[in-house]
């Protein structure tokens, strides 16, 4: 029998918001990825799977059903989505025919008919019995560590160590991410059990999408020789795992640090006014340590710009130090520091500064400039 009658096992306000989970895996650019902007759905016995695909991730959410039909469709994603938005908060009857790909849906509003693909030409979800379970932390957790790092990473496809979050389990869980100008690592410190100590680099729009769901439950990692699974209650997301060298990101750390405490809310601040100063191109801005506050100066010279505000230490400096460092780079850095105080930490002009937070810290390197 080609045409499929059930019954939608949710509201569709509840299947419009389940999808909306997938849309971290829903590419704009299809004709790379056959079916990328679709989403397949299977019917089967006692559960309704919404799977989607971009190429690189993958996401899977489970919906309970009873249905005594078992078949898959593969419907365009955005469509589905804006329209299950706006019918009642009712269930829905929907009649598929299996030869021409062609959903009809009847809700009070109406009769509603979305044409649709071939579902044997969506790409499988990535299943596999080899996958071993790596970690499990608390979702909050991992999204205020994920939020911490992620920002950091490379777009560069020639480093595509650099385009992933290192996760380093053991007896601590680290993050770490960096596109070779700034270096973001992540602490936790609670909340997180270790099954099988290793380190692997993580698609870094994997650990987005996990981190972006709302939810109570757990995140569940597991991997294999190939993939990395995250599991958050009904919603699994997989990656193929970057099979690459991270670099030793600890032999950029430089030794012998000095150090002063700053209120990183205040000095933000102080930086993105700063921000309307600086010269276009190099986007400079001067970051003077005196022994009680900090000196923030911006000048764009062809325009007769100039900007200068102080900042109180909340401790006091060891060493005096000129600083010339990136604005746009370092209002980003502070913005991922809670608004808490930061201790900045420095040796040299022309050495990489630290900015530590309660579970890390964010390496930032100076531009060069004719003052060292």
């Amino acid at each position: 029998m080609s045409i499929k009658t059930f019954k939608l096992p949710v509201s569709p306000s509840e299947f419009a918001k389940t999808l909306k989970k997938h849309i971290g895996a829903i590419s704009d650019k299809p004709d790379l990825f056959p079916l990328s902007n679709n989403v397949l759905i299977e019917v089967e016995e006692s559960r309704m799977l919404l799977t989607t695909t971009n190429g690189i991730n993958f996401v899977r959410s489970r919906i309970e059903a009873d249905s005594s039909e078992t078949f898959s469709m593969c419907l365009p994603y955005k469509k589905m989505v804006a329209l299950m938005g706006q019918l009642s908060d009712q269930k829905v009857k929907l009649k598929y025919d299996e030869n021409d790909f062609l959903l009809e849906i009847k809700a009070k509003e109406g009769t509603y008919e979305i044409k649709g693909h071939d579902p044997v030409g969506f790409a499988k979800f990535p299943d596999s019995e080899a996958k071993s379970e790596w970690f499990q932390c608390s979702h909050a957790k991992f999204k205020e560590a994920v939020s911490s790092v992620v920002f950091a990473c490379g777009n560069d496809d020639a480093r595509p160590a650099m385009k992933g979050v290192y996760v380093e389990a053991g007896k601590q869980l680290e993050m770490t991410a960096s596109d070779g100008s700034i270096l973001s690592n992540y602490e936790l410190k609670d909340s997180f059990e270790v099954y099988e100590p290793k380190s692997e680099i993580v698609n870094a729009e994997s650990m987005k999408i996990v981190s972006g769901l709302n939810a109570d439950e757990d995140v569940e990692a597991y991997s294999d020789d190939k993939n990395q699974w995250f599991e958050v209650g009904e919603i699994e997301i997989c990656a193929r795992k970057i099979d690459a060298n991270y670099p030793n990101w600890r032999n950029a750390v430089p030794g012998g640090l000095k150090s002063v405490k700053v209120d990183s809310d205040l000095l933000k601040h102080s930086v993105d006014r700063a921000l309307l100063f600086v010269n276009e191109v190099t986007k400079l801005v001067t970051v003077d340590v005196n022994h009680s506050f900090i000196e923030i100066t911006a000048e764009d010279i062809g325009f007769e710009c100039k900007a200068g505000e102080v900042v109180d230490l909340e401790s006091e400096a060891q060493e005096k130090i000129s600083l010339a460092l990136h604005a746009a780079v370092l209002s980003s850095i502070l913005s991922h520091t809670n608004k808490e105080v930061v201790n900045l930490k420095y040796v040299q002009p022309n050495r990489a500064v630290l900015w530590e937070h309660s579970a890390g810290f964010i390496l930032q390197i100076p531009i060069m400039s004719n003052t060292y």
